[in-house]
């Protein structure tokens, strides 16, 4: 695995947390891993996504492991920002349950987005 590319950490009052890495196997295919954690109520998507576009364009396959603070079952500016994100890179959003923290229900696991839907039974 070599890391392509993150966000500086340390930074006090950072809202978005990332990494890009190559994932190399013997005899498959590359594949794009980025990791993403973002600050709940944010926008801020926009170095993480930019970065992971132009990346992207280099792999046949990427995956992003995410806790990206929403919910993807409702219409919110983050939501939606999400949305074209997924929809922009060609990728598809696992839909497990939401993704955000909610005072009566804890934190959730975050939702895997992938280019590989054709592996996933829906």
């Amino acid at each position: 695995m070599s890391l392509l590319s993150y966000s500086q950490a340390g930074c006090s009052g950072k809202l978005l947390e990332f990494l890009i890495a190559d994932v190399r196997f013997e005899s498959v295919s590359n594949f794009l891993l980025g990791i993403v954690y973002k600050s709940p109520n944010t926008g801020y998507l926009h170095e993480f996504q930019n970065q992971f576009l132009d990346l992207q364009v280099n792999y046949r396959h990427s995956i992003i492991f995410n806790d990206f603070n929403a919910d993807i079952f409702i219409d919110t500016y983050d939501n939606m920002q999400l949305k074209n994100f997924v929809d922009s890179a060609n990728l598809y959003c696992i839909p497990y349950r939401a993704t955000h923290h909610l005072r009566d229900f804890g934190w959730t696991l975050a939702c895997s987005i992938s280019a590989l839907s054709t592996h996933v039974r829906k």
